[in-house]
Protein backbone atom coordinates (compact mmCIF):
# COMPACT_ATOMS: atom_id res chain seq x y z
CA UNK A 1 0.00 0.00 0.00
CA UNK A 2 2.57 2.39 0.47
CA UNK A 3 4.48 1.71 -2.42
CA UNK A 4 1.14 2.08 -4.58
CA UNK A 5 0.92 5.91 -2.48
CA UNK A 6 3.98 6.98 -3.12
CA UNK A 7 3.93 6.10 -7.07
CA UNK A 8 0.82 7.89 -7.05
CA UNK A 9 2.56 11.20 -5.13
CA UNK A 10 5.00 11.01 -7.48
CA UNK A 11 2.86 11.17 -10.88
CA UNK A 12 0.58 13.40 -9.33
CA UNK A 13 3.60 15.75 -8.64
CA UNK A 14 4.88 15.64 -12.25
CA UNK A 15 1.55 15.82 -13.71
CA UNK A 16 1.52 18.90 -11.78
CA UNK A 17 4.70 20.38 -13.32
CA UNK A 18 3.45 19.43 -16.20
CA UNK A 19 -0.08 21.14 -16.00
CA UNK A 20 1.99 24.67 -14.79
CA UNK A 21 4.18 24.14 -17.64
CA UNK A 22 1.61 24.13 -20.37
CA UNK A 23 -0.29 27.25 -18.16
CA UNK A 24 3.26 29.32 -18.16
CA UNK A 25 4.23 28.56 -21.75
CA UNK A 26 3.63 31.60 -23.90
CA UNK A 27 1.73 31.91 -26.69
CA UNK A 28 2.61 32.11 -29.87
CA UNK A 29 2.53 35.68 -31.11
CA UNK A 30 2.84 37.72 -34.07
CA UNK A 31 6.26 39.18 -34.97
CA UNK A 32 6.88 42.78 -34.07
CA UNK A 33 8.75 45.67 -36.29
CA UNK A 34 12.27 45.54 -35.74
CA UNK A 35 13.53 47.83 -32.64
CA UNK A 36 17.44 47.17 -31.65
CA UNK A 37 18.22 49.30 -28.38
CA UNK A 38 20.91 49.19 -26.76
CA UNK A 39 20.46 52.59 -24.67
CA UNK A 40 19.98 51.49 -21.23
CA UNK A 41 21.22 48.36 -19.89
CA UNK A 42 17.02 46.64 -19.48
CA UNK A 43 16.92 47.22 -23.24
CA UNK A 44 20.06 45.48 -24.03
CA UNK A 45 19.02 42.70 -22.00
CA UNK A 46 15.45 42.46 -23.36
CA UNK A 47 17.08 42.95 -27.14
CA UNK A 48 19.24 40.09 -26.58
CA UNK A 49 16.61 37.72 -25.27
CA UNK A 50 13.46 38.86 -27.09
CA UNK A 51 15.02 37.83 -30.75
CA UNK A 52 15.46 34.49 -29.57
CA UNK A 53 12.23 34.14 -28.18
CA UNK A 54 8.86 33.22 -29.90
CA UNK A 55 7.47 34.63 -32.35
CA UNK A 56 10.28 35.03 -33.97
CA UNK A 57 12.58 31.96 -33.07
CA UNK A 58 9.49 30.85 -35.63
CA UNK A 59 9.98 33.04 -38.38
CA UNK A 60 11.58 31.69 -41.48
CA UNK A 61 13.92 34.71 -41.02
CA UNK A 62 15.04 33.21 -37.27
CA UNK A 63 18.95 33.65 -38.13
CA UNK A 64 18.62 37.10 -39.21
CA UNK A 65 17.22 37.84 -36.09
CA UNK A 66 19.72 35.63 -33.86
CA UNK A 67 22.07 38.35 -35.46
CA UNK A 68 20.18 41.21 -33.93
CA UNK A 69 20.31 39.43 -30.57
CA UNK A 70 23.85 39.13 -31.25
CA UNK A 71 24.35 42.92 -31.12
CA UNK A 72 23.89 43.25 -27.46
CA UNK A 73 26.89 41.22 -27.05
CA UNK A 74 29.00 43.04 -29.86
CA UNK A 75 31.12 44.84 -26.94
CA UNK A 76 33.85 47.09 -29.52
CA UNK A 77 36.65 45.17 -27.33
CA UNK A 78 36.07 41.74 -28.21
CA UNK A 79 37.60 40.09 -31.24
CA UNK A 80 34.98 37.75 -32.02
CA UNK A 81 33.26 36.44 -35.62
CA UNK A 82 29.96 37.36 -36.53
CA UNK A 83 28.85 33.47 -35.91
CA UNK A 84 30.88 33.38 -32.34
CA UNK A 85 28.90 36.10 -31.13
CA UNK A 86 25.45 34.71 -32.54
CA UNK A 87 26.53 31.23 -30.97
CA UNK A 88 27.12 32.81 -27.68
CA UNK A 89 24.02 35.05 -27.42
CA UNK A 90 22.00 32.18 -28.23
CA UNK A 91 24.30 29.93 -25.50
CA UNK A 92 23.41 32.42 -23.08
CA UNK A 93 19.65 32.54 -23.67
CA UNK A 94 19.62 28.71 -22.95
CA UNK A 95 21.57 29.51 -19.82
CA UNK A 96 18.70 31.77 -18.95
CA UNK A 97 16.46 29.25 -18.85
CA UNK A 98 18.63 26.52 -17.81
CA UNK A 99 19.43 28.54 -14.82
CA UNK A 100 15.73 29.72 -14.15
CA UNK A 101 16.59 33.41 -14.60
CA UNK A 102 13.24 34.86 -15.60
CA UNK A 103 14.55 38.38 -17.04
CA UNK A 104 10.84 39.69 -16.39
CA UNK A 105 11.02 38.91 -12.69
CA UNK A 106 14.29 41.07 -12.30
CA UNK A 107 14.06 44.85 -11.69
CA UNK A 108 16.63 45.90 -14.49
CA UNK A 109 17.06 49.79 -14.77
CA UNK A 110 15.62 51.53 -17.73
CA UNK A 111 18.43 54.34 -17.23
CA UNK A 112 20.69 55.31 -19.78
CA UNK A 113 23.16 57.11 -17.13
CA UNK A 114 22.41 54.18 -14.54
CA UNK A 115 25.67 53.91 -11.92
CA UNK A 116 26.21 50.91 -9.88
CA UNK A 117 27.35 52.99 -6.35
CA UNK A 118 28.20 49.51 -4.99
CA UNK A 119 31.07 50.15 -7.58
CA UNK A 120 32.18 53.53 -6.89
CA UNK A 121 29.84 54.54 -9.52
CA UNK A 122 31.02 52.51 -12.22
CA UNK A 123 28.59 52.07 -15.42
CA UNK A 124 27.89 48.84 -15.03
CA UNK A 125 24.61 46.38 -13.82
CA UNK A 126 25.21 42.91 -12.32
CA UNK A 127 22.33 40.92 -14.21
CA UNK A 128 22.79 37.84 -12.07
CA UNK A 129 25.37 35.36 -10.91
CA UNK A 130 25.93 31.90 -11.31
CA UNK A 131 27.92 30.24 -9.05
CA UNK A 132 30.56 32.21 -8.43
CA UNK A 133 30.54 33.77 -12.24
CA UNK A 134 28.94 37.02 -12.76
CA UNK A 135 26.92 38.12 -15.50
CA UNK A 136 27.48 41.96 -16.10
CA UNK A 137 26.52 44.83 -18.87
CA UNK A 138 28.89 48.04 -18.68
CA UNK A 139 28.23 50.81 -20.61
CA UNK A 140 30.45 51.93 -23.70
CA UNK A 141 29.92 55.18 -25.36
CA UNK A 142 26.16 55.61 -25.52
CA UNK A 143 25.12 51.84 -25.76
CA UNK A 144 25.15 49.11 -23.49
CA UNK A 145 26.83 45.52 -24.04
CA UNK A 146 27.45 42.12 -21.96
CA UNK A 147 31.17 42.93 -20.60
CA UNK A 148 33.30 41.18 -22.82
CA UNK A 149 34.39 39.19 -19.46
CA UNK A 150 30.70 37.66 -19.41
CA UNK A 151 30.62 37.10 -23.13
CA UNK A 152 34.08 35.08 -22.64
CA UNK A 153 32.73 33.39 -19.69
CA UNK A 154 29.74 32.07 -21.72
CA UNK A 155 30.88 28.31 -22.54
CA UNK A 156 32.50 27.78 -18.95
CA UNK A 157 28.59 29.04 -16.59
CA UNK A 158 27.04 26.74 -19.67
CA UNK A 159 29.19 23.65 -18.45
CA UNK A 160 28.43 24.15 -15.06
CA UNK A 161 24.63 24.20 -15.69
CA UNK A 162 24.17 21.90 -18.37
CA UNK A 163 25.09 18.03 -18.58
CA UNK A 164 24.76 17.85 -22.14
CA UNK A 165 23.49 19.79 -24.94
CA UNK A 166 20.01 17.94 -26.67
CA UNK A 167 20.63 20.02 -30.07
CA UNK A 168 24.29 17.96 -30.24
CA UNK A 169 22.51 14.54 -29.50
CA UNK A 170 22.25 14.19 -33.34
CA UNK A 171 17.84 14.07 -33.24
CA UNK A 172 16.41 14.41 -36.44
CA UNK A 173 15.00 17.38 -37.69
CA UNK A 174 11.21 16.16 -36.33
CA UNK A 175 12.57 16.13 -33.12
CA UNK A 176 12.82 20.07 -33.08
CA UNK A 177 9.37 20.56 -34.62
CA UNK A 178 7.23 22.68 -32.23
CA UNK A 179 3.85 21.89 -30.47
CA UNK A 180 2.26 24.37 -27.87
CA UNK A 181 5.74 26.36 -28.01
CA UNK A 182 7.83 23.34 -26.93
CA UNK A 183 10.08 21.12 -29.25
CA UNK A 184 9.08 16.94 -29.52
CA UNK A 185 12.38 16.30 -28.02
CA UNK A 186 11.25 18.41 -24.89
CA UNK A 187 8.52 16.21 -24.47
CA UNK A 188 10.17 13.49 -24.61
CA UNK A 189 12.91 14.93 -21.96
CA UNK A 190 9.43 15.60 -19.92
CA UNK A 191 8.34 12.19 -19.95
CA UNK A 192 11.94 11.09 -19.45
CA UNK A 193 12.45 13.80 -16.41
CA UNK A 194 9.03 12.18 -14.79
CA UNK A 195 9.65 8.39 -15.26
CA UNK A 196 13.18 8.92 -14.92
CA UNK A 197 12.31 9.69 -10.89
CA UNK A 198 10.15 7.18 -10.40
CA UNK A 199 12.16 4.44 -11.05
CA UNK A 200 14.84 5.95 -9.45
CA UNK A 201 12.69 5.96 -6.43
CA UNK A 202 11.56 2.27 -7.12
CA UNK A 203 14.70 1.05 -7.50
CA UNK A 204 16.50 2.58 -4.72
CA UNK A 205 13.57 1.16 -2.17
CA UNK A 206 14.15 -2.33 -4.05
CA UNK A 207 17.93 -2.27 -3.12
CA UNK A 208 17.30 -0.98 0.38
CA UNK A 209 14.58 -3.83 0.90
CA UNK A 210 15.63 -6.68 -0.95
CA UNK A 211 19.49 -6.25 0.01
CA UNK A 212 20.00 -3.87 3.18
CA UNK A 213 16.83 -4.50 5.32
CA UNK A 214 17.12 -8.33 4.51
CA UNK A 215 20.61 -8.64 5.49
CA UNK A 216 19.57 -6.79 8.96
CA UNK A 217 17.02 -9.22 9.49
CA UNK A 218 19.08 -12.50 8.94
CA UNK A 219 21.61 -11.16 11.18
CA UNK A 220 18.87 -10.43 13.75
CA UNK A 221 18.01 -7.00 13.92
CA UNK A 222 14.74 -6.75 12.54
CA UNK A 223 13.56 -4.29 14.79
CA UNK A 224 16.18 -1.88 14.66
CA UNK A 225 15.89 -2.59 11.44
CA UNK A 226 11.92 -1.41 10.92
CA UNK A 227 11.99 1.16 13.79
CA UNK A 228 15.45 3.18 12.66
CA UNK A 229 16.83 2.36 8.76
CA UNK A 230 13.47 1.89 7.04
CA UNK A 231 12.31 5.84 8.37
CA UNK A 232 15.33 7.21 7.19
CA UNK A 233 15.33 5.33 4.03
CA UNK A 234 11.77 6.66 2.95
CA UNK A 235 12.69 9.94 3.06
CA UNK A 236 16.01 10.03 1.07
CA UNK A 237 14.33 7.86 -1.72
CA UNK A 238 11.86 10.68 -2.32
CA UNK A 239 15.55 12.83 -2.35
CA UNK A 240 16.80 10.86 -4.93
CA UNK A 241 13.91 11.68 -6.99
CA UNK A 242 14.25 15.38 -6.36
CA UNK A 243 18.18 15.15 -7.04
CA UNK A 244 17.78 14.00 -10.26
CA UNK A 245 15.06 15.94 -11.20
CA UNK A 246 17.30 19.42 -10.01
CA UNK A 247 20.24 18.02 -12.33
CA UNK A 248 18.71 17.23 -15.70
CA UNK A 249 16.00 19.99 -15.23
CA UNK A 250 17.92 22.46 -17.07
CA UNK A 251 18.87 20.15 -19.98
CA UNK A 252 15.24 20.39 -20.90
CA UNK A 253 15.00 24.22 -21.99
CA UNK A 254 11.68 25.15 -20.60
CA UNK A 255 10.73 28.67 -20.45
CA UNK A 256 12.73 30.45 -17.80
CA UNK A 257 9.31 31.74 -15.92
CA UNK A 258 8.58 27.44 -15.75
CA UNK A 259 12.41 26.25 -14.72
CA UNK A 260 12.45 29.01 -12.29
CA UNK A 261 9.17 27.68 -10.65
CA UNK A 262 10.64 24.45 -10.65
CA UNK A 263 14.29 25.34 -9.10
CA UNK A 264 12.25 27.35 -6.24
CA UNK A 265 9.88 24.18 -5.82
CA UNK A 266 12.80 21.82 -5.63
CA UNK A 267 14.80 24.37 -3.87
CA UNK A 268 11.78 23.71 -0.81
CA UNK A 269 11.81 20.44 -0.95
CA UNK A 270 15.09 19.05 -0.94
CA UNK A 271 16.18 20.82 2.32
CA UNK A 272 13.35 19.19 4.03
CA UNK A 273 13.58 16.28 2.92
CA UNK A 274 17.03 16.17 3.81
CA UNK A 275 16.32 17.61 7.03
CA UNK A 276 13.71 14.61 7.37
CA UNK A 277 16.44 12.22 6.56
CA UNK A 278 19.62 13.92 8.89
CA UNK A 279 16.40 14.17 11.68
CA UNK A 280 15.81 10.51 11.30
CA UNK A 281 19.09 9.37 11.58
CA UNK A 282 19.83 11.23 14.70
CA UNK A 283 17.74 8.28 16.15
CA UNK A 284 20.33 5.88 14.80
CA UNK A 285 22.83 7.87 16.16
CA UNK A 286 21.11 8.42 19.69
CA UNK A 287 20.40 4.60 19.79
CA UNK A 288 24.19 3.63 19.51
CA UNK A 289 24.96 6.06 21.70
CA UNK A 290 22.43 4.94 24.24
CA UNK A 291 23.94 1.35 24.32
CA UNK A 292 27.32 2.96 24.57
CA UNK A 293 26.26 4.58 28.08
CA UNK A 294 24.42 1.47 29.38
CA UNK A 295 27.91 0.18 29.29
CA UNK A 296 29.06 2.96 31.85
CA UNK A 297 29.09 3.26 35.37
CA UNK A 298 27.36 6.34 35.37
CA UNK A 299 23.74 7.31 34.67
CA UNK A 300 24.24 10.89 33.96
CA UNK A 301 25.31 9.26 30.49
CA UNK A 302 21.56 7.78 29.91
CA UNK A 303 20.47 11.71 30.39
CA UNK A 304 22.84 13.15 28.33
CA UNK A 305 21.80 11.13 25.13
CA UNK A 306 18.15 12.59 25.24
CA UNK A 307 19.50 15.84 26.00
CA UNK A 308 22.03 15.62 22.64
CA UNK A 309 19.08 14.22 20.71
CA UNK A 310 16.59 17.20 21.16
CA UNK A 311 19.39 19.59 20.55
CA UNK A 312 20.61 17.99 17.49
CA UNK A 313 17.44 17.83 16.18
CA UNK A 314 16.61 21.26 16.56
CA UNK A 315 19.46 22.57 15.32
CA UNK A 316 19.17 20.36 11.86
CA UNK A 317 15.92 22.08 11.41
CA UNK A 318 17.25 25.43 11.70
CA UNK A 319 19.45 24.77 9.25
CA UNK A 320 16.70 23.42 6.89
CA UNK A 321 14.76 26.32 7.45
CA UNK A 322 17.94 28.67 6.46
CA UNK A 323 18.51 26.61 3.24
CA UNK A 324 14.94 26.75 2.41
CA UNK A 325 15.08 30.98 2.99
CA UNK A 326 18.21 30.91 1.40
CA UNK A 327 16.71 28.73 -2.06
CA UNK A 328 14.27 31.31 -1.63
CA UNK A 329 15.91 34.27 -2.31
CA UNK A 330 16.01 35.64 1.07
CA UNK A 331 19.35 37.29 2.05
CA UNK A 332 20.72 35.14 5.47
CA UNK A 333 22.97 37.50 5.82
CA UNK A 334 20.69 39.75 6.99
CA UNK A 335 18.66 37.99 8.40
CA UNK A 336 21.41 36.47 10.80
CA UNK A 337 21.79 40.17 11.82
CA UNK A 338 18.31 40.89 12.47
CA UNK A 339 18.71 37.60 14.98
CA UNK A 340 21.92 38.35 16.04
CA UNK A 341 20.43 41.75 17.43
CA UNK A 342 17.26 40.25 18.07
CA UNK A 343 19.35 37.88 20.47
CA UNK A 344 20.25 40.17 22.50
CA UNK A 345 17.13 41.27 23.18
CA UNK A 346 16.04 37.85 23.63
CA UNK A 347 19.00 37.27 25.73
CA UNK A 348 18.05 39.72 28.48
CA UNK A 349 14.67 38.68 28.06
CA UNK A 350 15.25 35.21 28.75
CA UNK A 351 18.45 34.99 31.01
CA UNK A 352 17.10 32.43 33.72
CA UNK A 353 16.14 30.20 30.82
CA UNK A 354 19.74 31.00 29.33
CA UNK A 355 21.38 30.38 33.23
CA UNK A 356 19.10 27.07 33.45
CA UNK A 357 20.63 25.68 30.31
CA UNK A 358 24.25 26.52 31.01
CA UNK A 359 23.04 25.15 34.75
CA UNK A 360 22.14 21.67 32.79
CA UNK A 361 25.21 21.63 30.50
CA UNK A 362 27.45 21.95 34.00
CA UNK A 363 25.66 19.24 35.51
CA UNK A 364 26.01 16.91 32.50
CA UNK A 365 29.80 17.60 32.29
CA UNK A 366 30.44 18.50 36.01
CA UNK A 367 28.37 15.33 37.05
CA UNK A 368 27.71 16.30 40.91
CA UNK A 369 25.36 14.07 40.87
CA UNK A 370 23.80 10.43 38.90
CA UNK A 371 20.29 9.26 38.14
CA UNK A 372 19.08 7.25 41.28
CA UNK A 373 21.46 9.36 43.92
CA UNK A 374 20.21 10.53 47.15
CA UNK A 375 20.90 14.52 47.36
CA UNK A 376 20.36 17.27 50.34
CA UNK A 377 20.55 21.11 49.55
CA UNK A 378 18.80 24.24 49.94
CA UNK A 379 15.39 23.31 50.19
CA UNK A 380 15.58 19.74 48.37
CA UNK A 381 16.08 16.51 49.64
CA UNK A 382 15.08 13.47 47.61
CA UNK A 383 16.50 11.35 44.57
CA UNK A 384 17.06 12.09 41.49
CA UNK A 385 14.72 10.92 38.33
CA UNK A 386 16.11 12.90 35.75
CA UNK A 387 18.07 15.77 34.64
CA UNK A 388 16.16 18.05 31.72
CA UNK A 389 17.13 21.49 29.81
CA UNK A 390 15.37 23.52 32.17
CA UNK A 391 15.30 22.04 36.00
CA UNK A 392 16.18 18.69 37.80
CA UNK A 393 13.32 16.61 39.09
CA UNK A 394 13.79 15.44 42.73
CA UNK A 395 11.62 12.63 44.17
CA UNK A 396 11.09 13.64 47.56
CA UNK A 397 10.84 11.49 50.52
CA UNK A 398 7.23 12.45 50.85
CA UNK A 399 6.22 10.94 47.35
CA UNK A 400 5.90 14.26 45.15
CA UNK A 401 8.12 15.38 42.78
CA UNK A 402 10.19 18.79 42.48
CA UNK A 403 11.89 20.50 39.92
CA UNK A 404 14.70 22.96 40.54
CA UNK A 405 16.12 24.76 37.58
CA UNK A 406 19.68 24.10 36.64
CA UNK A 407 20.81 27.28 37.47
CA UNK A 408 19.99 27.27 40.73
CA UNK A 409 21.36 23.61 41.49
CA UNK A 410 24.88 24.84 40.06
CA UNK A 411 24.92 27.45 42.00
CA UNK A 412 23.84 25.77 45.33
CA UNK A 413 26.31 23.36 47.87
CA UNK A 414 25.22 19.85 46.81
CA UNK A 415 25.36 16.94 49.36
CA UNK A 416 25.32 13.88 47.48
CA UNK A 417 24.40 11.50 50.07
CA UNK A 418 24.60 8.70 46.81
CA UNK A 419 28.02 8.92 46.24
CA UNK A 420 28.55 7.88 50.06
CA UNK A 421 30.53 4.19 50.51
CA UNK A 422 28.81 3.60 53.60
CA UNK A 423 25.72 4.56 55.53
CA UNK A 424 26.89 6.34 59.33
CA UNK A 425 24.62 4.90 62.09
CA UNK A 426 25.19 7.62 65.36
CA UNK A 427 24.05 7.90 68.59
CA UNK A 428 24.17 7.99 71.91
CA UNK A 429 23.15 5.10 74.21
CA UNK A 430 22.26 6.86 77.70
CA UNK A 431 22.14 4.16 81.18
CA UNK A 432 21.13 5.03 84.82
CA UNK A 433 23.34 6.87 87.54
CA UNK A 434 22.60 3.33 89.27
CA UNK A 435 23.99 0.91 86.91
CA UNK A 436 27.24 -0.79 88.09
CA UNK A 437 30.57 -0.36 86.81
CA UNK A 438 31.08 -4.40 85.79
CA UNK A 439 27.52 -4.61 83.96
CA UNK A 440 28.55 -1.33 82.12
CA UNK A 441 31.90 -2.53 81.33
CA UNK A 442 30.22 -6.28 80.25
CA UNK A 443 27.48 -4.28 77.98
CA UNK A 444 30.25 -2.06 76.33
CA UNK A 445 32.09 -5.08 75.54
CA UNK A 446 29.36 -7.08 73.88
CA UNK A 447 28.32 -4.50 71.94
CA UNK A 448 32.05 -3.62 70.33
CA UNK A 449 31.82 -7.66 69.90
CA UNK A 450 28.62 -7.37 68.19
CA UNK A 451 29.43 -4.82 65.88
CA UNK A 452 32.82 -6.12 64.98
CA UNK A 453 31.82 -9.14 63.59
CA UNK A 454 28.83 -8.34 61.98
CA UNK A 455 29.14 -8.70 57.98
CA UNK A 456 27.58 -5.47 57.39
CA UNK A 457 29.41 -3.24 59.41
CA UNK A 458 32.74 -2.03 58.48
CA UNK A 459 35.50 0.26 60.30
CA UNK A 460 35.74 2.54 61.83
CA UNK A 461 33.88 1.12 64.63
CA UNK A 462 33.44 3.63 67.56
CA UNK A 463 31.58 2.15 71.13
CA UNK A 464 33.35 3.80 74.03
CA UNK A 465 31.81 4.64 77.32
CA UNK A 466 32.34 8.57 76.91
CA UNK A 467 30.19 10.67 78.82
CA UNK A 468 28.86 11.10 82.35
CA UNK A 469 25.33 13.84 81.39
CA UNK A 470 22.88 15.46 83.38
CA UNK A 471 20.98 12.72 83.91
CA UNK A 472 22.67 9.54 82.70
CA UNK A 473 25.56 7.42 82.00
CA UNK A 474 26.52 8.13 77.82
CA UNK A 475 27.91 5.44 75.58
CA UNK A 476 28.68 6.36 72.14
CA UNK A 477 27.67 4.44 69.39
CA UNK A 478 29.25 5.14 65.89
CA UNK A 479 29.50 3.13 63.20
CA UNK A 480 28.85 2.20 59.32
CA UNK A 481 26.81 -0.20 57.71
CA UNK A 482 28.63 -1.76 54.22
CA UNK A 483 25.23 -0.48 51.89
CA UNK A 484 24.46 2.82 49.98
CA UNK A 485 20.74 1.53 50.00
CA UNK A 486 18.94 3.32 52.00
CA UNK A 487 16.13 0.36 52.67
CA UNK A 488 19.34 -1.70 53.22
CA UNK A 489 20.35 0.90 55.65
CA UNK A 490 17.06 1.21 57.73
CA UNK A 491 16.76 -2.43 57.95
CA UNK A 492 20.15 -2.37 59.78
CA UNK A 493 19.54 0.08 61.88
CA UNK A 494 17.02 -2.03 63.24
CA UNK A 495 18.39 -5.00 63.77
CA UNK A 496 21.11 -3.30 65.43
CA UNK A 497 18.72 -1.45 67.78
CA UNK A 498 17.01 -4.76 68.80
CA UNK A 499 20.41 -6.15 68.94
CA UNK A 500 20.69 -3.40 71.93
CA UNK A 501 17.75 -3.78 73.56
CA UNK A 502 18.28 -7.81 73.96
CA UNK A 503 21.94 -7.44 75.40
CA UNK A 504 20.50 -4.66 78.16
CA UNK A 505 17.96 -7.06 79.10
CA UNK A 506 20.37 -10.05 79.70
CA UNK A 507 22.82 -7.41 81.24
CA UNK A 508 20.30 -5.92 83.19
CA UNK A 509 20.78 -2.62 82.68
CA UNK A 510 18.30 0.25 82.20
CA UNK A 511 17.98 3.00 80.09
CA UNK A 512 17.62 6.35 81.47
CA UNK A 513 15.24 9.39 80.24
CA UNK A 514 15.74 13.01 81.22
CA UNK A 515 14.84 13.33 84.90
CA UNK A 516 15.07 16.08 87.85
CA UNK A 517 15.69 15.57 91.64
CA UNK A 518 15.21 18.70 93.97
CA UNK A 519 16.63 18.69 97.41
CA UNK A 520 14.89 20.72 100.16
CA UNK A 521 17.29 21.43 103.05
CA UNK A 522 15.43 21.98 106.42
CA UNK A 523 18.39 22.51 108.73
CA UNK A 524 17.13 26.13 109.85
CA UNK A 525 13.68 26.19 109.75
CA UNK A 526 11.89 25.43 113.19
CA UNK A 527 8.92 23.03 114.12
CA UNK A 528 6.95 26.08 114.84
CA UNK A 529 7.64 27.68 111.24
CA UNK A 530 6.65 24.05 110.09
CA UNK A 531 3.50 24.26 112.06
CA UNK A 532 2.71 28.14 110.88
CA UNK A 533 3.06 27.09 107.21
CA UNK A 534 1.05 23.82 107.17
CA UNK A 535 -1.50 24.90 109.75
CA UNK A 536 -1.85 28.80 109.35
CA UNK A 537 -5.21 29.85 107.85
CA UNK A 538 -4.99 30.58 104.18
CA UNK A 539 -7.78 32.57 102.12
CA UNK A 540 -8.99 29.43 100.82
CA UNK A 541 -9.00 27.49 103.60
CA UNK A 542 -10.91 30.71 105.29
CA UNK A 543 -13.96 29.77 102.56
CA UNK A 544 -13.66 25.87 103.43
CA UNK A 545 -16.98 24.69 105.64
CA UNK A 546 -16.16 24.14 109.58
CA UNK A 547 -16.30 20.63 110.55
Amino acid sequence: MNKIQNTFALLLLGFAWVAVLMLALPARAQEEAVRIDLSTPKQTVYTHVNFLRSPYIFSPNKNRYASYSARALAHPNLNLTKEELVERAKTLEKIYRGAGIDISAIAIPDDANYKDTLQLGASEFVLATIGSTPIVLVKEGTRWFYSPETVLDIPNIYNQIFLFDADNLGLGDFAFERFLGLAVWQYIGIFIFIFGGFLAHHLFLFVLDKIILTMFKRIGYADLSERYILPVAKPISFLVVFLFWQLFLPVLQLPAGVTRFIRLSLGVVVPIFVVASLYYAINILTYYLGKLAQRTATTLDDQLVPLLDRTLKVLIVVIGVFFILSNLGFDIGVLVGGLSIGGLAFAFAAQDTLKNFFGSLMILFDRPFQIGDFISGTGISGVVEEVGVRSTRVRTFHGSVTSVPNGKIADMTIDNMGMRRARRFNFNIALTYDTPHDKMQEFVSQLRAHAENHPKIIPPIYIHFNNMGASSLDILFYIFFDTTDYAQELILREETLFVIMKKAEEIGVEFAFPTSTVHISSHDVSPESWNKVFNEPTEHNKALPKS
